[in-house]
């Protein structure tokens, strides 16, 4: 279809258009006013680490838990926070257990409401579910083809294992985890380094995002 042979450009001009917003607002930012509450964040990740981490955790297991759309921006700020490292692996821990609060709830409460706010997508899911549950799984969580929030509800209605879940989604979400990280930790070094628009971290993210935005749009060309 015309218009689908034009989405393929779309990762592109979305990430040129924000290098040039970005450079853009580079000049009218004050980078002093950012940093000063940058310097106060690190000083309290640094001075009481066991508290931050904590504090992290407890806030993105909530919001993923109660399917609040703010993870992403949570793993921004992971990395942000925490670099790319321990953030990823942050990010990784408190994403994957508040997807399993969720999991496990739905399948102990009544699931009739939910079944029916989601009978769309549990129609579209349930032939590769039945087919290879946890290769599935991996899949939706490599590829956003549903909502993140779906996919942790659909596999609790149609009965999938926890243990399945459980990998599923630990590994699928490690890529984008990383990627999201390493735009934190880019604007990290940007607010230390305000002359270095350009980083490691930022080309790894970017690159990422072309990766899974390519990835998507195959996959929905194919069906």
């Amino acid at each position: 279809m015309p218009f689908l042979k034009r989405l393929k450009w779309l990762p592109i001009v979305i990430i040129v258009a924000m290098m040039i917003i970005f450079w853009i607002a580079s000049a009218y930012i004050d980078f002093n006013w950012i940093k000063y509450h940058q310097l106060q964040l690190k000083q309290f990740v640094s001075d009481q680490p066991f508290y931050a981490i904590c504090i992290y955790l407890f806030l993105y297991i909530l919001i993923v838990a109660l399917s609040i759309p703010a993870a992403s921006y949570m793993s921004i700020v992971g990395g942000f926070m925490f670099g790319q490292i321990l953030g990823s692996l942050l990010v990784i821990i408190s994403a994957t257990m508040g997807a399993c609060i969720l999991f496990v709830s739905v399948k102990l409460i009544s699931k009739d409401w939910i079944e029916r706010q989601t009978s769309g997508f549990i129609n579209q899911m349930r032939t590769g579910f039945n087919n290879n549950a946890l290769t599935y799984l991996i899949f939706l969580r490599l590829v956003p083809l549903f909502p993140f929030a779906v996919v942790n509800l659909v596999p609790a209605i149609l009965q999938i294992p926890f243990i399945t879940f459980f990998i599923g989604t630990i590994v699928g979400i490690i890529p984008g985890s990383i990627i999201y990280v390493s735009f934190g930790a880019a604007l990290d070094q940007l607010i230390t380094h305000p002359n270095h628009l350009v980083s490691q971290p930022l080309i790894f993210a970017v690159l990422g995002f072309i990766i899974i935005a390519l990835s998507y749009i195959y996959v929905k060309n194919k069906k």
